[in-house]
């Protein structure tokens, strides 16, 4: 029978459902050019399975004048930001890059959240919006950017063009 709706599955593909009042959460994120100052009125819109099944509306708005984006009433499930890379490179062009280029990832200290911190500042961010500002000016349209990892590659960015309505093209970087 290929009757996908009454599905039994021995691998436990099954979601767990808690009943009853749950206890919402929330989460604050600050986006920051090289420099440390505030990447302001950036629009974002944030995912996550909720609003993907249509349970709850996106997450939508702009970053405030510090930079800062916090969503409240969060389910406890993971959550994807998106952040528009047309107007993040439009505000990134008008900034200054740092002279010196952050130390390879190896290098960094092993301190937790510290780490995670300072791996997006120094290795992240400055090779992202180098590559958007070089998209931009080849006139590519950036449709998404995918932020990977692999033990041979490091930390690997893949683009994804937006040629028209019907098909795409990606490109990778690493950072």
């Amino acid at each position: 029978m290929n009757d996908r709706l009454h599905r039994t599955d021995t691998l436990g593909s099954c979601k767990t459902v808690i009943c009853g009042k749950q206890k919402m959460h929330w989460i604050e994120f600050q986006l920051l050019d090289e420099q440390g100052e505030p990447l302001a009125n950036l629009p974002y819109r944030a995912l996550n399975e909720a609003t993907r099944v249509d349970f709850i509306a996106q997450y939508t708005g702009r970053t405030d004048a510090s930079g800062m984006i916090r969503l409240d009433d969060l389910h406890p499930l993971a959550i994807t930001l998106l952040i528009d890379a047309e107007s993040l490179a439009e505000q990134l062009q008008t900034r200054r890059l740092r002279a010196e280029r952050a130390e390879p990832a190896c290098l960094l200290p092993d301190t937790g959240a510290r780490n995670i911190d300072s791996l997006l500042n120094q290795q992240i961010l400055p090779v992202l919006s180098q590559q958007l500002l070089q998209r931009q000016a080849a006139k590519h349209k950036t449709l998404g950017v995918t932020l990977g990892y692999s033990d041979e590659e490091g930390i690997t960015l893949q683009f994804t063009d937006t040629q028209d309505a019907s098909s795409s093209t990606a490109t990778e970087a690493r950072a």
